[in-house]
């Protein structure tokens, strides 16, 4: 379900599961470039899909999407990481204020 969405805005990634249910997505060249247009796809294609009406509830589903860049100023790779995971949670819980429900 998840490769179909990444394949659905045509990335050309490097995925890696991370922690739990958390995934890291590395890009570069053109993708790189296009990153925001990326995320904002993302986004509202989750969206339409938990948002969707002519499904079964279960089918119904969504995920929080951080993303962090790596600055000058970080001395490892965890800072970048600590950034992207506070703004899936940032993300998260605009999401519950919107629809009542957590992702």
């Amino acid at each position: 379900m998840t490769s179909s969405i990444f394949l659905s805005i045509g990335w050309r990634f490097l995925l890696q599961y991370f922690k739990s249910r958390k995934f890291i997505v590395v890009l570069q060249g053109q993708d790189y470039e296009n990153r925001l247009h990326h995320l904002e796809s993302m986004r509202t294609i989750f969206e339409r899909t938990f948002t969707q009406d002519n499904v079964d509830p279960w089918e119904n589903y969504s995920a929080s999407v951080g993303m962090a860049e790596y600055a000058s100023d970080d001395s490892t790779v965890e800072l970048v990481f600590k950034r992207a995971d506070k703004a899936m949670y940032e993300e998260k819980q605009a999401f519950n204020k919107k629809y009542g429900s957590y992702r």
